[in-house]
């Protein structure tokens, strides 16, 4: 499982226009993969909202770009609802207890790299809190069983990132089969089927989210890291708690409000880097100069490794 947090970019924009009593909506989908941007798009012309469009393309990117997200991920949601306050879905990670206070880099391969996956509850929390009630938890995840189960065109971009890691790919003796053709790394054009992670994602959709947790997949997982040497316990999938609602982090940049994430997450990083660019002269348009932004965001970069320490 991948310890990765996902970014989904997901801006939805609701324009209500009275003609009698038709109002019009529309809504502006983007993402890492086409494949996922297709998914919010399909949920959103179904009568969903940006939160079932958002669970959709989650999901989906856990399919089809495997190398950044995926069930065993950690997520953030960053949510705008009109006449509220910006607030974060925090779905943070929590090491296992199993973990040892005095652990070093060496110990953490494989099986132990992975922190207590949030991915699963915190998309489920947001679809039963926030989504429209419109759109089935199954149907938000069909996209995805669809990609899994049929594959999917690799990507020039993905291509890349799999021949940039074909040696660590080709090297591990865990599971790599599903990302494989025929034992090779995929080659771009190439179709990809994972009809494993197609039938968890099915089990996903027809069970409910739980199940990850406190259920069949959760004594899957518990079972593999058993004979693994991982770290991972049943019980801790079992006490995974909730994720935590949060009011967004804010500053202002130019007469403009700028709202991200909260820690763990990186977002103070782009604030602070917005502060310091403030202070700095801008170019004849109006724009921040290129010396400026890469100062600014090599201090707060800094900043951030300094926290760290």
């Amino acid at each position: 499982m991948n310890n990765l947090r996902i970014a989904i970019t997901l801006l939805v924009l609701f324009i209500s226009c009275q003609a009698g009593e038709i109002a019009e909506r529309v809504g502006v989908v983007s993402s890492a993969t086409p494949e996922a941007t297709a998914a919010g798009e399909k949920i959103l012309n179904m009568g969903g909202n940006a939160i079932d469009a958002a669970v959709a393309v989650a999901f989906t990117l856990g399919v089809t770009e495997p190398a950044m997200t995926g069930l065993g991920a950690g997520i953030q949601i960053l949510v705008s609802i009109p006449g509220k306050d910006p607030f974060i879905i925090n779905g943070t990670t929590l090491s296992p207890a199993a973990t040892p206070s005095n652990a070093t880099r060496e110990d953490i391969l494989y099986h132990r790299r992975s922190t207590i996956p949030s991915f699963v509850k915190t998309l489920d929390f947001a679809h039963q809190k926030f989504g429209s009630n419109k759109i089935s938890w199954e149907q938000a995840l069909s996209p995805a069983i669809n990609y899994a189960q049929n594959g999917f065109n690799l990507g020039n971009f993905r291509a890349k990132v799999y021949s940039i890691n074909e040696e660590k790919i080709l090297s591990s003796p865990y599971h790599m089969d599903s990302f494989l053709i025929n034992g090779r790394i995929p080659q771009s054009g190439e179709l990809i089927k994972q009809p494993v992670l197609s039938a968890t994602l099915q089990r996903l959709a027809k069970v409910g989210g739980s199940d990850f947790y406190n259920g069949q997949i959760a004594e899957r997982i518990a079972q593999d890291m058993r004979e693994n040497n991982g770290w991972i316990s049943l019980e801790d999938l079992k006490n995974f708690p909730e994720p935590r609602i949060s009011l967004a982090l804010k500053t202002s940049y130019h007469n403009h409000t700028v709202f991200t994430s909260t820690p763990p997450c990186g977002g103070w990083v782009v604030l602070l880097a917005l502060n310091l660019l403030e202070q700095m002269p801008t170019s004849a348009l109006g724009f921040a100069r290129d010396k400026d932004l890469i100062t600014a965001l090599a201090i707060a970069h800094d900043e951030r490794q300094a926290t760290l320490l």
